[in-house]
């Protein structure tokens, strides 16, 4: 058996590994739901780690009753949700936004939102895409990026990424709303593609696959030939 705590992990993976892009093969088990007793875990857990000083505390009034309710009632009982609020003792949608509306530079901000465009659509971007839609011309330029985007974006092999999905799906619900918004995001990110070959070979590869592809962006392609048409003539 293997492993992997999001589902889209497996995105460059699965075409490459014969005994998982076999049909019957690859299953996929959603464990995000916490039950009764793992709420109270949580809670605990959080504020032990608080009290150890292991966490810095960030809603000093919040009682572990408190934090069970967010945990079992507000957060659906989704594991990543459920731990922002029961810190935080915010929405999950609040601390999302307010993050984000933190980000200290207006570069930042679409660089974030570039990144939680794609991760939304089940895919890394990669660094060079963001630096040359963004125009970051100069190490100052990439340096501030880097430091706007510390404990935000994730940086791995594969490219950028938002620390979890539904977080990626949170922003893109708040400032992605409208499909002339949507449509914008999609084109600017093939308009950026670089000169590494390699690199724009493998995002193309992860894009367009088959198996990749993304469920919310093959309903919007399907119904969408200018967009499909827009993006051919990009990529020619």
């Amino acid at each position: 058996f293997v492993l992997a705590d999001q589902p889209d992990r497996w995105n460059r993976v699965t075409p490459k590994v014969r005994e998982l892009n076999t049909a019957g093969q690859l299953l996929s088990f959603d464990l995000h739901q916490l039950d009764e007793i793992e709420c109270e875990d949580l809670a605990d857990k959080m504020i032990e780690l608080e009290s150890e000083e292991k966490l810095s505390i960030r809603h000093l009034e919040l009682t572990k009753e408190e934090r069970v309710k967010l945990c079992k009632e507000n957060s659906k009982r989704h594991f990543v949700v459920a731990m922002l609020q029961i810190r935080y003792g915010k929405r999950f949608s609040d601390i999302i936004i307010e993050e984000f509306e933190k980000i200290p530079s207006e570069k930042g901000k679409e660089a974030y939102l570039m990144v939680c465009f794609c991760n939304h659509l089940g895919l890394s971007i990669p660094a060079s895409i963001v630096i040359s839609a963004l125009h970051l011309t100069s190490s100052l330029s990439i340096n501030e990026f880097h430091s706007y985007t510390e404990g935000i974006v994730i940086f791995s092999k594969y490219g950028l990424s938002s620390r979890h999905p539904i977080i990626a799906r949170e922003i893109i619900r708040n400032f992605v709303k409208t499909k002339i918004e949507f449509h914008f995001n999609l084109k600017q990110i093939f308009s950026s593609l670089g000169e590494n070959k390699i690199e724009v070979s493998d995002f193309l590869d992860s894009f367009l696959s088959k198996e990749n592809i993304h469920k919310t962006l093959a309903k919007i392609l399907e119904k969408d030939i200018v967009l499909i048409e827009d993006i051919i003539q990009i990529i020619e």
